[in-house]
């Protein structure tokens, strides 16, 4: 398992972070000088295509040259300060991590697309990433859409990063939020295109903008993300579903959708509630489980592992995520690759901000975490902490 790069480059140099953080720095000069201490601008969540283009053109995480502690040391000052600024800013960055899942999904999907772009026109097989939060459904998704877009320029020949202008748009990403309607998606595809219109537009009218603009700008990929916040239980369930499946099946693209708790919903059962079989969608889509990890398994160990080789600590022994700290960090995370990445990425943070250098358990344990991870910890320290003193020994 290593730090995913959908085209396997070298990492990318400070200069070429540079020339994509510049036309933001210049739209925001308060914060021209962080460039030169090591941080990059904050990335913005993803409405548009701007903001999708600037995601997929974000080089990857530089990773800071690990030194002794004892030339640390011996650094001036404000030499120690920029060193620390850049660890920071690449612990909070680097990945997302190609895990077997990851992987295996990328895979499966990136086959399933190239058969789908050569299709006779009409509805597509599609694809579902199911399961509960913080499982890294959304990494999956968002990464999938960025390496089918960069793996699309290369075969037509297009620039690594194109301009904002180029109305190529081969992926269309949405992020749904609480209780949408078909007329509130149909408006998020809408600002997705920067499309002129009006709110009195009619659901009809904005159908076929959706269609001709799709056509346009060459659409072949529609990623939905969290779309559990479609009312597909309510009395309109099934008219959501054939809202979809209408647009499947007038755009040539493949579609992806990523929820909680999918499998059973209308979603994929169509109301057929007693006879799933009869169900377009469920024929339609693949399925892929996104769960946490098992303590015993040999992918925890492995992306343990991973975590190990990416943070940048200076007095870390060896092993020491991956054996020492594993039954502490499965305690605190249940297996949830949200509440680790959130757990390793701040304690080390935190452990070069104090001078520590090296993560223990007293230290990770001023790292809180989600709600449901506090109360599972809450659960597990009523024993003696036994595991915890063998750790830091």
């Amino acid at each position: 398992m290593k730090p995913f790069d959908p085209e396997n480059k070298p990492q990318a140099t400070d200069e070429t972070s540079a020339l994509s953080d510049a036309s933001a720095e210049k739209r925001r000069p308060l914060f021209a000088g962080l460039k030169a201490f090591g941080l990059l601008l904050p990335r913005p969540a993803i409405t548009t295509v701007e903001d999708w283009r600037a995601f997929v053109n974000q080089p990857p995480a530089v990773r800071p040259e690990r030194i002794s502690y004892e030339d640390y040391k011996r650094l001036e000052p404000s030499s120690r300060r920029r060193y620390d600024a850049q660890r920071i800013q690449y612990h909070a960055s680097f990945g997302p991590l190609e895990t077997p899942l990851l992987k295996r999904f990328h895979d499966d999907a990136l086959r399933l697309a190239d058969v789908n772009y050569r299709a006779a026109p009409g509805a597509r097989p599609g694809l579902v990433l199911d399961g509960l939060g913080s499982v890294g459904k959304s990494t999956i998704a968002t990464q999938l859409g960025r390496s089918y877009e960069r793996l699309l320029r290369r075969k037509l020949d297009l620039p690594g990063e194109l301009p904002n202008k180029n109305r190529f748009i081969p992926v269309v990403y949405l992020s749904l939020t609480g209780n949408v309607t078909i007329k509130g998606f149909n408006w998020q595809i809408i600002e997705y295109f920067n499309v002129p219109a009006v709110r009195s537009a009619t659901e009809d009218w904005l159908n076929r903008q959706i269609i001709r603009h799709a056509k346009d700008c060459g659409t072949t990929m529609v990623i939905v993300d969290d779309i559990h916040f479609l009312k597909l239980g309510s009395k309109n369930g099934v008219t959501i579903n054939n809202h979809l499946k209408y647009l499947a099946s007038s755009i040539s693209a493949t579609f992806v959708y990523a929820g909680i708790n999918l499998d059973g919903t209308q979603l994929l059962s169509e109301g057929f509630s007693e006879q799933s079989g009869s169900s377009q969608t469920r024929r339609r889509f693949r399925r892929y489980e996104v769960a946490a990890y098992r303590r015993d398994s040999h992918d925890y160990k492995s992306l343990l592992m991973t975590f190990e080789d990416s943070l940048v600590l200076l007095k870390q022994p060896e092993k020491r995520v991956s054996v020492q700290l594993a039954d502490y960090i499965y305690k605190r995370t249940s297996g949830y690759i949200g509440a680790m990445s959130s757990l390793l990425r701040e304690g080390a943070n935190l452990a070069i901000e104090q001078g520590a250098e090296c993560l223990t358990t007293q230290l990770l344990n001023k790292v809180r975490l989600d709600l449901a991870s506090e109360e599972q910890l809450a659960k597990e320290r009523r024993p003696a902490r036994k595991d915890e003193k063998r750790a830091d020994s």
